[in-house]
Parts: structure tokens; sequence; C-alpha cells
């Protein structure tokens, strides 16, 4: 513990809890009375209630007072401990429990804290020693074995909403984000908070692997042209195949994706352009870097057509409603809908 904190001391780090759950609205609190002072709860446990926790005089101290000083050390007389337990009594909103014990862990016999005792309304409730052996009473072992399970449930949901809210701080949603939210083929939103918001690992596929390589390419070409440079047909395939090697690949499809690549990459016409704000989107095409039949295909969509105008508004719609679900942590049940593509726009109807 020690070596810890000289770690984060000696590189000027925090030592903040920033657990999702220290400050979660359902999260238990473990305070002294003197650390609660000040807030409430709605349910409060009083632990301990004993004599010798909440009334007795506790450690002597060690530095005694000078002999003209008639003065004693806070927290030493009756009052004070009372004053304490007061303070622990009326952090409650609504529930309030104390419990108390007979015996120590050590056998030992305790008393229940004198301050309950004296009120009529606070008998304490504890069995009777011989009822501990009565035949109706179940045993320890019967005891143990219905709550065992209580220690192998599954996460309470508002623990796992206390841990998803911690991601979404500064969130945006992404179209990739909105696609997964609403592919119910493959999960939907359950795909969606495994791999967008928890980021489970994946394997990569070689489709993919073939597709960052080819990304990596175009890239590196695009900036040689903005420095001025000559980019010829030999950088952009020896940069393709850099990248490919950095991949996860089988000698096999190494061999026959870099093939397909560098087919591909030549055939390829690449043009620098920029966005502006202040210009509006009429028409959207999509070029596919891959060539069919040695063609390269395009597909081409004028933004000014009437079903185009109401798809994207229909967009529009679903982009705003997903993202308030997820910032809401909101994820519906996808279980009624087909794994199709009617399942697909079913449920978009819904969430629109």
């Amino acid at each position: 513990l020690i070596d810890f904190v000289d770690v984060h001391v000696k590189n000027n780090m925090s030592l903040n809890d920033s657990s999702p759950f220290s400050n979660a609205l359902d999260a238990v609190r473990l305070l002294t009375s003197h650390k609660a002072k000040g807030l409430e709860f709605d349910t409060v446990f009083v632990m301990s209630c004993q004599n010798e926790v909440w009334a007795g005089r506790g450690r002597p101290s060690l530095l005694p007072m000078p002999a003209n000083l008639p003065i004693y050390p806070a927290g030493d007389n009756e009052d004070d401990k009372l004053r304490l337990f007061y303070v622990a009594l009326t952090r409650a909103k609504r529930n309030l429990y104390l419990t108390s014990y007979l015996q120590t862990d050590t056998g030992k016999d305790s008393n229940i804290l004198s301050y309950l005792l004296d009120n009529e309304n606070l008998k304490p409730t504890h069995p009777k020693p011989n009822e501990y052996a009565d035949q109706n009473s179940p045993s320890h072992h019967e005891v143990l074995t219905a709550s065992w399970t209580n220690y192998f449930t599954a996460p309470f949901l508002n623990e796992e909403k206390a841990l998803l809210k911690s991601l979404l701080e500064d969130y945006k949603l992404s179209v990739t984000h909105l696609r997964n939210f609403t592919n119910v083929e493959r999960g939907g939103p359950q795909l969606f908070i495994e791999q967008n918001l928890l980021r489970f690992p994946q394997a990569k596929t070689s489709s993919s692997a073939f597709g960052t390589a080819i990304h990596h390419a175009l890239e590196q070409f695009i900036l040689k042209l903005k420095t001025g440079d000559n980019a010829s047909e030999d950088f952009v395939i020896d940069c393709f195949i850099k990248a490919l090697k950095r991949e996860r690949l089988s000698r096999k499809d190494f061999n026959e994706l870099s093939k397909k690549g560098e087919v591909c990459l030549i055939e390829i016409l690449i043009e620098n352009s920029r966005n502006y704000r202040h210009l509006k989107m009429t028409h959207g095409v999509i070029d596919f870097v891959e060539p069919k039949n040695e063609k390269l295909i395009s597909l081409t969509l004028n933004m000014n057509d009437p079903e185009i105008v109401e798809l994207e508004g229909r967009v529009k719609r679903l982009a705003i409603n997903v993202y308030k679900k997820i910032l809401d942590l909101e994820f519906p049940d996808i279980s009624e809908f087909s794994k199709d593509v009617k399942g697909i726009v079913e449920f978009e109807d819904t969430l629109i």
C-alpha cells in the first residue's frame, strides 16, 4: 500500500476513487457518525448499538491535560456520546434500523445500549437462549442453503446503470452506433452496449484487416499529395503491403489479400476535396474501392428526391430518439422482432 501511494505521489497522480459505484444513486455508504453529519439518507442502519460502543468510555487519552486546566477532551462525557448517537439517528428520512447483539465474537456478554432500553417503545427483539433450540426454527444449515444464491446473482440493474452512466460523459452518436443499436439481427441494443459502450474485444476478420490496410494506403497517398510530393503506384502499394503485414493474418490470407489489394489500388482515382459547413449536400456518391468485373462501381443519390427527403427526415427522428434512449439508459427488448430486414424496420418504427 505504501509503495502504491508513493508511486502516485512521485508522479503527481490523484488517488481519487473513480469507481462508478462510489457515488451511485443507490450505493450503500459506510460512514461513521462524525462523517455522516449534515447528510441524509432514505434508509439508515445503525450498527452495534451496544453500551461499550456508543456509551463506553473508550480508549483513555495518553496525553493528560495540565492540572490547572479543568477541561476534558471532547466526546468523553455522557452528553457528547448521546449527542453523537442522536446524529446517527437523525440521518434517516424514512427508515431507521438499529442492530445489537447479546454476545461478542469471542463469546463475551454484551449489553444493549442503555439509551434504547430506557424507551418503552424500543424493546430489544433478541430471542431467549432456549429459543435457539426451538424445533420450528430453521437450522444454520437450512438458512445457509436457502441464502447462498444471494451471493451468486447477476449484478443489479442499478449497478449496471451506474457503470454505463460513467461511460456516457460527452457521448456522441455515430452512424455505426446507430446501426448497431437498430440491428436486431445481431442483438440490437445489446450489441451496442457490448461493442460501443463496454467495447468488448473482438477477433478481426480478414475482410476487416484488408479494409484497414486499404484505408491506410489511401490515407498516406492523400498526405503525400497535400505536401506537394508525387506519389507513385509503387508508393501506395508499398504502404498497403506494410499495413497488411501488421494485421494478424495467415500466410494464405496474406498472399490472397496482397494480390487483391494491388489490383484494387492501381485502378482507383483519388481526388482531394474539402467540406465546407455553409454548403448544402445535394448529391451523394459511394465509390467502391474494390472493382467488380474489372469495373469501378459508383452509387449516386439525389438528395432532392422527395423519397430521399422523406427518408432523411425518418433517419433524423430515429437518431434523435435513439440518442435520447442511450443517454437515459433505456435499452428496449427486441425479442418480438424477427432477425431480418423486416424486423429492423419494425424496431425502427417503434423507436420513431
